[in-house]
């Protein structure tokens, strides 16, 4: 299992099927004893007297959809609605440099990219965590708290992206990171190398939803937001008519059909989160459905692995200081079984 830090603030490892996985980037999301914080709620709609005199306007690009282009402020309007124009526009050519330099080249890569910088960042908003209070960068994060569209946390990540692209983001230069320019290429870094061995665009060409969330967010905190900006991006780039994204009318990938469905532990995620007696937030109207299905295909991965551990010889000394049991978005595996057993009923 991988051990280096990934973006996030908990420093904590998950395994699973796709390698190993940290708390996510950004300040959405709780494990354990950290806090969590929602996306942003609506920030006025882009300018509101431009969208009064024209609220029908059309992209100001030729074309059905959004592959191999350069986006337009009309088409981010679009995205980010909440955002006002002049802040869409900031970000414009910092995003569509992104994509040629991060290989998200078609509007179905670009439509999953937008929708979980949209939610990571409230629509352009923020490109720096915002920290509870008591709460310092240096106490918390050793100096490198999460900064860009899909924040960046930790030292390590801070030096990799500058190796990536010969910059020095360390020190006094880690807030450069918040800068437009460098806010998006570090989301673009993220996106393709951030994870080890997972390039997202990968998930992106499959319509893979479910698999990014997990892989940006470590679970569904968000889930509705993050969705609702993929729908966004998704009609504003015309990803239903391209040939190439050759979805048609699909929003996402079920989860039976995503490569979450091959994750003990994302199987958990998307049975808890559906899960109202959870009470975990992102997913505002929870599907039983989901929650049994989600929750039965973890017994069937979990159940064989616990009862090899548990066949395993027991040393004839125990440790004197026993590890404390391994948690997961704050249940024990022993808790997460028993949850699951209820859930499926």
């Amino acid at each position: 299992m991988a051990t280096s830090r990934r973006p996030g603030p908990t420093g904590t490892q998950y395994p699973f099927d796709f390698g190993a996985l940290d708390r996510p980037p950004g300040p959405l999301g709780t494990f354990g004893l950290h806090w969590y914080v929602d996306s942003p709620g609506p920030l006025g709609v882009n300018d509101w007297a431009a969208f009064v005199a024209n609220p029908f306007a059309a992209p100001t690009s030729a074309g059905t959809c959004a592959c191999n282009r350069d986006l337009t402020i009309d088409e981010l309007c679009k995205c980010y609605p909440h955002a006002k124009k002049a802040r869409n526009q900031e970000f414009l050519d910092g995003l569509n440099q992104t994509f040629k330099d991060s290989s998200i080249t078609t509007c179905l890569r670009k439509t999953h990219f937008l929708a979980q910088v949209g939610a990571e960042s409230g629509e352009l908003r923020y490109v720096s965590e915002i920290l509870a209070k008591g709460v310092t960068e240096e106490k918390a994060y050793r100096g490198y708290k999460g900064r860009g569209l899909i924040q960046l946390t930790g030292k390590e990540n801070y030096t990799n992206f500058g190796l990536f692209e010969k910059q020095d983001f360390l020190g006094a230069n880690r807030v450069k990171i918040e800068e437009p320019e460098w806010a998006a290429k570090s989301a673009g870094w993220y996106w393709t190398s951030g994870k080890k061995n997972h390039d997202l665009n990968d998930l992106a060409d499959k319509n893979d939803f479910l698999a990014i969330c997990c892989l940006v967010n470590g679970a569904f905190i968000g889930f509705d937001d993050r969705l609702e900006h993929l729908k966004l991006a998704r009609d504003a780039l015309g990803v239903a008519g391209c040939a190439t994204a050759n979805v048609g009318k699909q929003v996402y990938k079920s989860y039976a059909d995503s490569d979450i469905h091959a994750s003990w532990l994302f199987s958990f995620a998307w049975g808890c989160w559906n899960d109202a007696t959870s009470k975990k937030k992102g997913i505002a109207k929870p599907v039983a459905a989901e929650r049994k299905a989600g929750y039965q295909r973890y017994l069937d991965l979990r159940v064989p692995i616990d009862a090899a551990e548990a066949a395993k010889p027991k040393p004839k000394h125990p440790p004197l200081h026993p590890k404390p049991a391994e948690k997961h978005y704050g249940y024990t595996l022993e808790q997460m079984t028993k949850m699951a057993q209820e859930g499926v009923k």
